[in-house]
């Protein structure tokens, strides 16, 4: 299943917790744009689900380094 995480539980990681998980969806993300390309993606919601929580984690990283 896909696991999608509220903002709360990202809220209490530290940044090195923050940069992975960012890390492993930035991974997800290209996985599934190479599987759009080849036109296996069926599931563009999930793609849409990824850029939002990518965007998530940005934000807090922003947050946390104080900027």
């Amino acid at each position: 299943g896909e696991v999608t995480m509220g903002i709360a539980e990202l809220r209490q990681k530290q940044t090195p917790e923050l940069k992975a998980v960012l890390v492993d969806l930035l991974r997800k993300q290209f996985k599934l744009s190479l599987l759009k390309a080849s036109g296996e993606l069926k599931r563009n919601h999930q793609v849409r689900l990824l850029r939002r929580d990518i965007a998530r984690v940005m934000t807090l990283l922003t947050e946390k380094e104080g900027a």
